[in-house]
């Protein structure tokens, strides 16, 4: 289990102003952004940041992911934010549960 307040990721929590390539990297794993703020949770990764530029290749992410609806939430990755993404031959197998 893999549990934090914010930009809470199964693999990698926060990337921010860099350029970050990853190959053939997997997590399996409940992640759980606590209820106060609970925010970009990401089954992968939990927030890609402005200028940060992401290239994930031959990954993938299993299991829950769980969050609050106040913030970016997602199976793979919880938010982006004006940043470069480019994922090929990955994917997400994940159940998200969010709450208020």
């Amino acid at each position: 289990m893999i549990f934090g307040n914010t930009d809470i990721g199964g693999f990698i929590g926060r990337v921010t102003g860099t350029t970050t390539l990853i190959l053939n990297c997997y997590q399996d794993s409940l992640v759980m952004g606590n209820s106060t703020p609970g925010i970009n949770v990401g089954g992968f990764i939990g927030h890609c940041y402005a200028g940060s530029v992401t290239n994930v290749s031959n990954s993938w992410a299993q299991g829950s992911v769980v969050g609050t609806a106040y913030g970016g939430i997602g199976g793979f990755i919880g938010k982006t934010e004006s940043a470069v993404l480019g994922v090929f031959y990955s994917y997400a197998n994940a159940i998200i549960n969010y709450y208020n």
